[in-house]
């Protein structure tokens, strides 16, 4: 392409000398405002008419003078202006630009973009400015609208996600319950029924709440040193019942001998691989769903591959909300969040994501990971799924606090015959008060959302106590969010259990001061 200067560019130019009404025209048709200021002079500045029109103001009752540009500022802008003006002066290569908000003369913000070029002279020294203004009102009241809704949007989900979760827990509390009562078989393959699906509830709310952060950018990860051994124990213990119970072949690595250490985030790459080996047992109907790991010299490939109906559309598969139809002309249960999940959790962390499938043969997935240096045996990560324990460590005294009747009744009927003294409290004033009574309790379970003193006003309260023995408190929410987590650390509550938990769950947090039961 030729550097040569377009005729009509040239054409332009002299149209813009000899007529005044063509940039009259172009100024009035794409901009908002343009000031032309002698920095020699510095009381010389010249504003145009639509810099005042743009404000509400007749540009008959203002004069050219810097003050007078001033005037309409937001004094809280002015030091930022000040200072990109100064950069831009002593360095021409410094961009002058910035958001600057303006007084309308109703009152009302006019957000105006601010952009400007300095003239020189020969020495390079600053002699004029010129600026140019656009509206941008209506794009930053849109943002902030769109800002407002999903504020909204994510107080609506939070406040879901409590309402759910809360019934849910009383739901699986109860009917675990009666499992552990009733030997009728058949009453009990219906008990196992209802918490299958209060438990298949409970993962579509963890995906939705997922999906949720990572669409508003609010969704953080931190790298860590992430046990494979830990990992594959885990997801061992969750699926081994499901794969059997279809007759395939469930293989993982045996890592107990040595184990290898990936840089991920723990809770996000244990959310990763039971996605997808749920989803491989689920459509996989005969023969198995093997776990692999490929070792290089500094990366670690970790595959899953099943025998499964395969994928049609693998780019499909990956949207949310998208559900393949089995030989039958039947869509399979689910939500289709799974994969979407998947890959925006490792794109979050910079994992690789890797899918072949053919259909009626089968599916493998390669998710491309770092390896990390081996770390000592007694890290926090290598603990096993279900921690030993000691008469030393055991809990004696357990104090339950909720303002929900039932999910005080469910954790009692847990807890009353595995440990000497099971109190409760409807409250966190009465937690205190209680406290203070026995003198301390060995763990407390507190929930957070109650009224007359909430938990974390009584546990930082509890924690300022005089006390025979220093209470381990272990907030039990259903508020599911991370933040959650966060906000009780800053009061003195190292532990979280979300519900809802099965007894099991609750009694590995107990028992083990390190675990926490993530969402």
């Amino acid at each position: 392409m030729s550097n040569d200067r377009h005729y009509l560019e040239t054409e332009l130019s002299h149209l813009f000398e000899s007529e005044h009404d063509t940039w009259r025209f172009v100024q009035s048709a794409s901009l908002d405002g343009v000031w032309y200021w002698d920095l020699e002079n510095p009381d010389n500045l010249w504003i145009s008419p639509e810099y005042w029109e743009c404000l509400g103001i007749d540009p008959k009752e203002r004069m050219h003078s810097p003050a007078e540009f001033i005037d309409v500022v937001f004094e809280e802008d002015l030091p930022k202006i000040m200072e990109n003006l100064e950069q831009h002066y002593a360095d021409p290569t410094v961009v002058y630009e910035q958001i600057v908000r303006f007084k309308h003369a109703d009152g009302s913000t006019v957000w105006v973009r601010c952009r400007g070029k300095a003239t020189r002279d020969k020495d390079g020294k600053a002699i004029r400015m010129l600026g140019a203004h656009n509206n941008i009102t209506a794009l930053k009241k849109a943002e902030e609208k769109t800002q407002l809704l999903m504020k909204n949007r994510e107080r609506f989900f939070a406040r879901m996600s409590h309402e759910i979760r809360t019934p849910l827990h009383g739901i699986l509390g109860i009917t675990e319950s009666l499992q552990d009562h009733n030997l009728d078989p058949f009453i009990l393959s219906q008990l196992s029924t209802i918490i299958d699906c209060g438990k298949q509830l409970q993962h579509l709310l963890n995906d939705l709440l997922t999906i949720s952060k990572i669409d508003e950018g609010k969704f953080s990860v931190g790298l860590e040193d992430v046990s494979l051994a830990h990992l594959f124990a885990y997801i061992d213990s969750l699926f081994r019942a499901r794969a059997d119970a279809k007759s395939l072949r469930f293989w993982l690595p045996d890592l107990s001998s040595q184990d290898v250490y990936v840089r991920s985030d723990q809770v996000r790459l244990t959310q990763i691989v039971s996605n997808l080996v749920s989803n491989a047992i689920k459509f996989t109907q005969v023969g198995e769903v093997l776990v692999e790991i490929k070792e290089n010299d500094s990366t670690l490939e970790l595959i899953i591959t099943d025998t499964g109906n395969g994928i049609k559309d693998i780019d499909a598969a990956l949207m949310a909300y998208h559900q393949e139809q089995t030989a039958k002309n039947m869509v399979v249960e689910g939500t289709g969040l799974g994969l979407e999940i998947v890959k925006k959790l490792c794109d979050a962390l910079g994992h690789t994501l890797k899918i072949t499938s053919t259909v009626g043969k089968g599916t493998t997935i390669n998710i491309g990971l770092q390896k990390a240096i081996k770390r000592e045996s007694d890290n926090p990560i290598d603990k096993v799924i279900e921690p030993s324990i000691t008469e030393h460590c055991e809990p004696k005294t357990i104090l339950i606090v909720d303002d929900n009747e039932i999910n005080r009744e469910i954790a009692k009927t847990m807890l009353q015959n595995l440990f000497p003294t099971v109190h409760s409290a409807s409250n966190g004033e009465e937690a205190v008060n209680m406290v203070r009574t026995q003198k301390g309790y060995d763990v407390i379970l507190m929930d957070l959302s109650m009224p007359i003193k909430n938990g974390y006003d009584a546990a930082r309260e509890i924690n300022t106590l005089v006390l025979n023995r220093e209470a381990r408190i272990i907030a039990v929410s259903a508020d599911a969010f991370e933040e959650i987590s966060h906000k009780c650390a800053e009061n003195g509550i190292k532990q979280h259990v979300a519900k809802p938990f099965t007894k099991k769950s609750l009694l590995q947090a107990i028992r083990d001061p390190n675990e926490h039961l993530t969402f």
